[in-house]
């Protein structure tokens, strides 16, 4: 993802050139999309595991 503007303008310059065409770009940006949708919903569905603590004593009072 960080590298994405520089890699935008890349593509602006070679569009500009005719060294690629709109087509080319649209399903790239299609799938580029595409991965960041995959890398959220990824992200989105880790399971979180509740960790559960051992109740510490100190002194009269039971911390947990």
């Amino acid at each position: 993802i960080a590298g994405m503007p520089g890699a935008v303008l890349n593509m602006k310059s070679k569009l500009d050139i005719g060294e690629i065409n709109l087509l080319e770009i649209v399903l790239l940006a299609g799938f580029m999309f595409g991965v960041i949708m995959g890398i959220v919903f990824i992200e989105r569905g880790q399971r979180r595991i509740p960790i559960q603590y051992a109740k510490r004593v100190g002194g009269r009072r039971i911390y947990g």
